[in-house]
Parts: structure tokens; sequence; C-alpha cells
């Protein structure tokens, strides 16, 4: 898939969702230049938004959607209505604290989290993400105290 095959899909689904490129911007925490140059190719999405941009436009197979296979991966890319809060704090990060936050997380489930000791997975799920959201708000908390 070309750049502007790329960008086209992208304003595609825009449209299709009926939503503007300043109502995705502001879901983002982007501006509505950024995606403006998303959907002309002057520009491509990092693959974080790219997963977002999919769960926004209500995307169920990527590969279907953008290269036109059947290949199913629905499962893995819900993001609950509930993290996407999470997700724009950390999109706003510049990438130093990315990798700070992201540093964190792999600490803390080398060290906290073993699948198997939890009942389900959602058990698992649901322990990483409030660990997420206490991170990004020690984040948030500390960057107002300097």
């Amino acid at each position: 898939m070309t750049k502007e095959e790329f960008a086209n899909k992208l304003k595609e689904l825009r449209i299709r969702c009926k939503k503007t490129q300043k109502e995705i911007a502001e879901i983002l925490g982007r501006t509505q230049q950024v995606v403006g140059h998303w959907e002309t190719g002057y520009s491509q999405p990092d693959a974080e938004t790219f997963l977002l941009l999919c769960d926004i436009y209500k995307v169920d197979n990527i590969l279907e959607e953008f290269n036109g296979r059947d290949n199913s991966i629905k499962n893995n890319l819900i993001i609950p209505e509930e993290d996407i809060p999470i997700i724009k704090k950390f999109l706003k990060l510049n990438d130093r604290n990315k990798i700070k936050i992201e540093g964190g997380i792999d600490t803390y489930l080398k060290e906290h989290i073993i699948l198997s000791s939890y009942k389900s997975e959602t058990d698992a799920i649901e322990e990483i993400s409030n660990f997420e959201e206490q991170i990004a708000e020690n984040l948030v908390k500390s960057k107002r105290e300097t």
C-alpha cells in the first residue's frame, strides 16, 4: 500500500465514522493539521496512534481494511473506553517520559504479575490498567511540582 493509498484509507474511515479532523485531533490530543497531514500522505501516525485510530474508526480487522487480507485480529485491538483517557495522557508525553513509563510498566510486570496467579486474563489486564493509571497520575503530579 502506498502512502497515498494509506492516507486515503484513513480519510475514508474518518468520514465513514462521521467525524471531522478536528474531532479526531481532540480525541488524540493532536492538532487538526497533524490529522490533515496523515490524510494527505504528508506524514503518517505512529504505531500507537494508528491502533487508537483503528479503535476510534471501529476497524475490527486492520489487515483486511488496509491490505485487503482476511486475517482477523479483532480481539487483540479492542481498547476499552475507560482506558482511552490513560492512552491520551501517555500520548501527550515526550519520548523520554514515554520510555520511562514503558520501563516502569515492564519492570512491574516482570516483578509482580504472573498471569497464572489470576483467575482470568481479565483480572490481570485490570491490574495492569490500574498500575498504568497510577504511573500516569504520578507523572502528572511530578510535572506540576517542577
